[in-house]
């Protein structure tokens, strides 16, 4: 705030340090005079909250742009030894005339040094209090008054939608044009640099959804090649250096991701009449303390968390892992085809598997094939496996509705139980029913 907004200079911080001290001194020396027969409890009340208050109106005033003088930031303070000052005199003729003979020197060290152990205290709360809020040195660049200056003219309007910005290749020369909002995502510039929208690059990369990767540059949270980008429409060369600032990978690394062990009876996503969501048991009574060791640094209930996804449902009648996450570059890799994300089941079917008759191997062989249904759907599984008498084990990298249940009943099985226990290296593992975790930095999905 110093630095940015106010813009104080070092010489008039010098000054300012005079100005305060023969404030303080004058002040003594009035008091010394004047000031002996004030009630006591009503000087050291209304000092301290004349002060506090005083300070509160200057950091408030800045703070919402109503004056960002340095005179204004420098001055006001300078009141304030006023009451400083003032207090100072009556403490210590208290303790004078209250405390016994003999024994004022100590109790004056004593009462000293309490009014200074409480100082460091006081400023390690105040630290802790304000990192919550998560204010740090980029954010009060962004409201500098040049900034706002600049915002208004135009220079850096997040209003433009249809601004697009071109960074040229190992250049950091922005250079601006209006283009209709139908121009393609992206096409070939005068140097073969093929060039592609920022967000739609950042989806790919994995930083972040494309969405949420629109916010970030929005809000000036994108440096491209090392430079700070804020436009709508912003195309960039494939090959670009794109980084996330602190606040952007601070939200990024808030964003929460568990697994839970799914009961019988309850639906995955959207809610059935007379069924339960899953997403009801994400409440911390139902955490598995012993399985997250590793926790998030927001302290929420699972359940208030917003945009908490299912990826990858399962229906009512199976149980077993259930993945929920808020961040997109998890969904994202889920739930893309193309990405094969392996799926492992436990079936278990209304068929002795034990031993393996022809009858039996006949029907694990379609599984293993494929089967197509009547309306053309192909439906297939990685691997299938004989467990036990009847029980399967089967990996799937892609997910139809109902995309087990349909295979075992093409090759007539009936599907008693169904069991999912894995998704990537994300295990189940003795996570108990009803109950979730945290995924944890050993989780590879």
């Amino acid at each position: 705030m110093t630095l940015y907004w106010v813009q104080r200079h070092t010489i008039q911080r010098k000054y300012d340090g005079y100005r305060r001290d023969f404030t303080y001194v004058g002040t003594l020396a009035v008091m010394a005079q004047r000031g002996l027969r004030w009630n006591w409890h009503i000087a050291i009340a209304a000092t301290v909250i004349f002060g506090v208050a005083t300070d509160c109106l200057m950091t408030m005033m800045v703070t919402w742009d109503i004056n960002r003088s340095q005179w204004f930031w420098l001055g006001v303070p300078i009141i304030g030894q006023v009451p400083h000052a003032v207090r100072f005199i009556v403490s210590n003729y208290i303790v004078v005339e209250l405390i016994e003979q003999g024994t004022e020197g100590a109790l004056y060290g004593l009462f000293t040094t309490t009014n200074h152990v409480a100082a460091p205290f006081g400023r390690t709360t105040a630290k802790i209090v304000n990192a919550r809020f998560h204010v740090w040195k980029d954010d009060i660049i962004t409201d500098t008054d040049t900034t706002q200056a600049l915002r208004r003219q135009g220079e850096v309007s997040k209003r433009k939608a249809t601004e697009c910005w071109t960074i040229t290749g190992g250049s950091s020369l922005l250079q601006g044009s209006n283009i209709p909002s139908n121009k393609p995502s992206s096409f070939q510039d005068d140097n073969d640099k093929v060039l592609i929208r920022l967000a739609k690059l950042m989806a790919q990369k994995g930083l972040c959804s494309r969405r949420e990767a629109d916010a970030y540059i929005q809000a000036g949270d994108v440096l491209v090649n090392g430079k700070q980008v804020q436009a709508q429409w912003l195309t960039v060369p494939l090959d670009s250096d794109i980084r996330l600032n602190f606040r952007a990978q601070r939200h990024q690394n808030e964003k929460v991701t568990l697994i839970l062990n799914k009961p019988l009876g309850f639906v995955s996503s959207q809610p059935e009449p007379k069924k339960t969501p899953a997403v009801q048991l994400l409440i911390f009574e139902n955490e598995c303390q012993v399985l997250s060791r590793v926790k998030p640094r927001q302290n929420v209930e699972p359940l208030s968390l917003q945009k908490m996804a299912v990826c990858g449902r399962l229906d009512v009648n199976s149980t077993g892992l259930l993945l929920f996450t808020q961040d997109g570059k998890v969904a994202k890799k889920l739930l893309d085809p193309k990405g094969k994300i392996e799926k492992e089941y436990l079936v278990r079917v209304d068929l002795n598997l034990n031993p393996v008759t022809s009858e039996v191997r006949k029907k694990v062989e379609m599984l293993r094939a494929g089967v197509t249904s009547e309306e053309g759907i192909t439906y297939r599984a990685k691997s299938v496996e004989v467990l036990n008498v009847n029980q399967l084990r089967v990996i799937l990298t892609e997910g139809k509705n109902r995309h087990l249940r349909r295979m075992c009943k093409h090759v007539g099985l009936g599907v008693v139980a169904l069991k999912r226990v894995r998704i990537g290296s994300v295990k189940l593992e003795s996570l108990p029913v009803g109950q979730w975790r945290y995924l944890q930095p050993t989780d590879q999905i």
